[in-house]
This record gives C-alpha cells, structure tokens and sequence, in this order.
C-alpha cells in the first residue's frame, strides 16, 4: 500500500478522533513535524510504534498498513471466483513451481566460487559503522570487527574486492536466503545460517532501496553477524544514533493510556523521571540498560534525560552488567 493513501488514512482517523497533530504526536512520542509526513506521504510510522498508534486511532495495526477498514477491504475484494479463473490460477501456479524447480536445479549447478568471511566483534557496540563508500552507496558493518571475501585461495578484504569486482557484490548477496522485505520501496534482507557454502560464521545483510525526500533512493547496504534485526535508523542517512546508560529507580504507570514513569539515575548524574510506552514494561527495578535513540537532524535537542526521552525514538532497549565509566554515554 502507498504512503499516500496511508496518510491520508492516518489523517481521517485522527481528524475523526477530534485530535491535532501536535495532540498525536504527543501521545506517541514523536514530533508533529513527523506526524505531518505520514499524512503527506512522505514517511510511514516506525514500526516499534504502530501497534500504539492504532489504539489511539481506534483501528487495527493492519487496517493502518492497509490504508482502509477492513469493511472497506471486503467491498473492494472480489467475492466470487469462476470455475475459469480458478483452473487459470491454478495453472499460473503450476508454471511458477516449474520455474522455481528449474531455477533451483540451474542454480544447484551454476558453482558460485565466493565466500564471505566474518569476525564478530568481541563486545558489540550495537551501532552501523561506515565500512566503505563508492558515488552514493555506502556500506556499513554492524558488530563485525572485519569482513573479507575468500575465492579459492585468496583472501581479500571486501572494500578491495568491490574495488575489483564490484559486478559481483549484488549477485553474492543474492545468494544468501531471503528472509524479508519491507514496505519502504523495496528494503530486502538476506540471511546465511553459517551451515552453506557463502558465509563463515553465518550472515544478515540488508540491502536499502529506499526512496528519500529528494526523489532518489537510498542503496545502502548493511552487513552483520546473523542474528542482526532491522533497526528504524537503518536506510535513514539522515537519521543519527545514540546510546545512553540509565539505572531504573521506580516505575509507575502514567495517567496516559499505555505509557510508564520511569525514575533514571546516571553514572554521577541526577535522578530523572521520564515517559515511555509500556512496550517497554519488561524492564526491571534496579537494573541498568542501554538506550538505543535515533533522532532526526532538525530536531534540537538538550543532551538531558527529559529532552532525549520527548524527542528522540527508542530504537531499542537492552540490560547490561557494564558499570562506572565502562558504561556507555553517547554525547548528544
């Protein structure tokens, strides 16, 4: 479904709830600014919030991917198949096995003489580091403290080989298994195991098609160990990351629907209470977490607990035994 008609979507439903944009925003944690650009079609609601987003509008989290009702759906939906559009379906189907039968045999025999070769980093710092850039594409490692490329004998590492053989990058990461592609213009991820011919260790790379406000498209691409997720900051070049380390106090629920007080404390530093969706209701009194945050580059942000927490996105959550000095502070 379009970003288009997902705005205009967004924008009914929120009209209909009596609602603005900055009221929206507000409940979700997000600027206006944001909010403007899922109704004009410019950008679509980050995936960690949608389910939040529905409840507030009163829908389901389907119906805003959807763009329309379910009811709506169902009048759109054909209700009646033919006899011969069934047998012409059903022949559609038998050729298109045919044709994954003789691509996977073709493709069985078509020896692909590459391999990518990984090292993890000891202790990740969960953050897409720029590997290389070539024009406009630029290629980023996540948790990996160095990628090559086997062939044969030789070894090289991957910024050389695409220096060389650049062809060849697009149909090596073809060759790992599809696992998903995303509604932003044609994001795919593709995974190795680490128990094929392709990757050492094992392998998640994602490769970026995604359209940006200027009407080009972002073809980055990300590699990292195999249990690297999509992050929201990802295929974002204008998006920045931080992590920031905070000590749970207290936590108790907050007048609005499906939101938390938590009372932070860092290293050496005051104690703050903030807000936070109860997506985040895992969390534990006394322990310590790193914050991932991705914030838009036009947002000005005081580098404080309470700035931070209403302005930028949580990208992700996670505990850690990390402490004093050792934890991390990313300066805002």
């Amino acid at each position: 479904m379009g970003n288009n008609q997902v705005g205009k979507f967004i924008q009914q439903l929120r009209k209909k709830k009596n609602l603005t944009q900055k009221e929206l925003a507000d409940q979700l944690f997000v600027t206006d600014k944001a909010v403007s650009k899922w109704e004009r079609g410019l950008s679509f609601p980050d995936v960690t919030i949608l389910n939040s987003l529905a409840d507030i509008l009163g829908v389901e989290a389907s119906e805003i991917l959807n763009g329309q009702l379910k009811e709506d759906q169902k009048l759109n939906s054909h209700t009646h198949i033919s006899k011969k559009k069934k047998m012409v379906l059903f022949l559609l189907l038998f050729i298109l096995v045919c044709v994954v039968i003789f691509w996977i045999f073709f493709k069985q025999k078509d020896s692909f003489p590459y391999q990518f070769v990984t090292t993890e980093e000891l202790e990740c710092s969960a953050k897409a580091k720029l590997y290389y850039q070539e024009g406009d594409r630029k290629i980023y490692t996540y948790c990996l403290s160095s990628i090559k490329v086997k062939e044969g004998e030789n070894l090289l590492e991957l910024k050389n080989f695409i220096q060389k053989k650049n062809y060849h990058l697009d149909k090596m990461i073809q060759q790992l298994t599809y696992t998903d592609g995303l509604w932003d213009g044609g994001t795919n991820i593709y995974s190795d195991g680490g128990n094929s011919a392709f990757s050492n260790h094992g392998l998640t790379v994602i490769q970026c098609h995604q359209m940006l406000e200027d009407g080009t498209y972002n073809n980055d691409i990300y590699f990292g160990p195999k249990d690297m997720e999509y992050k929201s900051n990802f295929c974002h070049s204008e998006n920045t990351t931080y992590t920031k380390t905070y000590t749970i106090l207290g936590m108790v629920p907050a007048e609005e629907e499906k939101s938390y007080y938590l009372t932070i404390s860092l290293f050496q530093g005051e104690v703050n209470t903030v807000r936070v969706l109860s997506f985040y209701h895992n969390i534990e009194i006394g322990k310590t977490y790193e914050f991932e945050f991705t914030l838009s580059p036009d947002l000005v942000v005081d580098d404080t607990p309470k700035s931070i927490f209403e302005n930028a996105t949580i990208v992700s959550v996670k505990e850690t035994d990390k402490t004093g000095l050792a934890q991390t502070q990313d300066p805002i």
